[in-house]
């Protein structure tokens, strides 16, 4: 004798309740995407970090085996310390073009644009072989800064190479940041202080200062050419920092808070 079971009745989600559970989950979404969006970004930041410690220590063994001298860049002499025969003997990089220059890999900040292939540019007054419209300004009454070499005093403070533009288009490859920085303008300016330095030319229009500051920024609401946000720096002494531009400068006086220096003489070249 067989017994009659009951039949087993499946109940399918309803349309409403298929918008509830989508709902909750795109506000799940939408409460962690912003914190995703923070961890990548300071990831990113450590990351630039780490390759201007390696650039530096790269450019500190260059300085070890030339009494000190930094590597030279001139236009003139189409020397540029970022060549593979200056410092890729300390460095690894996975493109090296054909002008024998490196790019990409500790060369590109991951926070740049996808077609950027440098993204550092070394402080002027580092420079072992300046171009003539550099010592011109170096040998005249008002100099914007004085040049120096591995072991300077405030070596903890003196600028080595720090986060710039890349506007400068290397074809076929894409674009990068100009060889040298901190030549414009009195020191507080070069930060994007008071007037800054009214910056023209590459792919980005008028800047107030060479540094990029919106790479490590974390209010989005401004231009990106603004001199507002943060940067890291490179050090003489092999550190690297991250500041902001109000703790660089004062942009009220537009001076210089003389935390992180150009040169020996900053002080004296805002007083012009």
């Amino acid at each position: 004798m067989y017994r009659n079971h009951p039949s087993v009745v499946r109940r399918a989600f309803t349309l409403v309740e298929l918008v509830v559970v989508i709902g909750i989950i795109m506000l799940l979404i939408a409460i962690a995407l912003p914190s995703l969006t923070n961890a990548r970004n300071y990831a990113n930041t450590v990351q630039c970090a780490n390759n201007l410690r390696q650039l530096a220590m790269a450019l500190i063994g260059y300085a070890n085996e030339n009494q000190g001298a930094f590597p030279p860049s001139s236009v003139e002499t189409t020397q540029f310390w970022y060549q593979q025969d200056k410092i890729g003997q300390w460095i690894t990089t996975p493109l090296v073009l054909s002008d024998g220059t490196l790019g990409n890999g500790v060369m590109r900040c991951p926070s740049d644009f996808d077609d950027a292939v440098r993204s550092y540019a070394m402080n002027v007054f580092a420079d072992s072989s300046v171009s003539t419209f550099v010592s011109d300004d170096l040998n005249s009454d008002e100099p914007s800064g004085q040049l120096f070499k591995f072991g300077v005093a405030d070596s903890s403070q003196m600028i080595l190479l720090t986060d710039s533009w890349s506007e400068l288009a290397v074809t076929p490859t894409g674009y990068a940041a100009e060889a040298l920085i901190g030549w414009n303008g009195p020191p507080g300016a070069r930060f994007g202080a008071g007037d800054g330095i009214n910056w023209t030319g590459g792919r980005f229009g008028t800047r107030a200062s060479q540094i990029d500051f919106s790479r490590h920024r974390t209010v989005h609401n401004r231009s990106m050419t603004d001199p507002i946000g943060a940067a890291n720096f490179a050090f003489v002494d092999g550190h690297v920092a991250l500041w902001q531009t109000t703790d660089l400068a004062d942009f009220t006086t537009g001076k210089s808070r003389y935390v992180a220096l150009w040169s020996e003489i900053d002080e004296k070249a805002d007083s012009y």
